[in-house]
């Protein structure tokens, strides 16, 4: 008996695999997961601690070069990276020549814009809040126009260096950087 529910145990996961990489390889996984760790690009102000060091404490913007200069250490490049491997290399940079035990903590203060474009009442770029979703996006904006398509919702977004553009529906998270744009319709 044990054996059996073995062979059914593994069975399932094997279809539940095979359903998820199916659903993975369509696109749909675009359309509804959400980042696992934030990524720093350029537009995003970080605020830098160094603890018991108020000269080492700073805030930053990105700039478009995705770079930022700071004290001591320079030019440090920051986009693509996440908050926490930020931390580290500037712990291990600080660490070499500067100070003994530096701990070096990363926030982000203000997320980049995302930008509604389209039929809706106020297109424009919006500050990006943490659970965004295009409901939500489109709320900010002022609504739908009522030449508005409810079906032809588009959301374009970097994936690996490529801009790729996908039909969503209301419930889809919205990233920093996304652009959102709501085309007319015809009735």
């Amino acid at each position: 008996m044990f054996r059996n529910m073995t062979n059914v145990v593994s069975s399932t996961m094997r279809a539940l695999t095979l359903a998820l990489v199916s659903f993975c390889i369509s696109g749909h996984a675009f359309s509804q997961s959400a980042p696992e760790q934030y990524v720093l690009q350029a537009g995003d102000r970080i605020y830098i601690q160094v603890f018991d060091e108020p000269d080492l404490t700073m805030e930053a913007t990105v700039a478009q070069s995705g770079s930022i200069n700071y004290s001591y250490l320079g030019t440090i490049e920051v986009a693509g990276r996440s908050p926490e491997q930020l931390s580290e290399s500037i712990t291990e940079k600080l660490r070499d020549g500067y100070l003994k035990n530096p701990s070096v903590n990363i926030t982000v203060q203000r997320y980049r814009s995302f930008f509604v474009d389209g039929e809706v009442r106020r297109p424009g770029s919006y500050g990006y809040e943490p659970g965004l979703t295009l409901a939500k996006a489109l709320s900010l904006a002022g609504g739908m126009t009522d030449r508005a398509s409810r079906r032809k919702i588009f959301l374009t977004r970097e994936v690996e260096g490529e801009k790729q553009s996908y039909r969503v529906e209301m419930s889809q998270t919205i990233e920093p950087g996304d652009i959102i744009t709501i085309k007319e319709g015809f009735f």
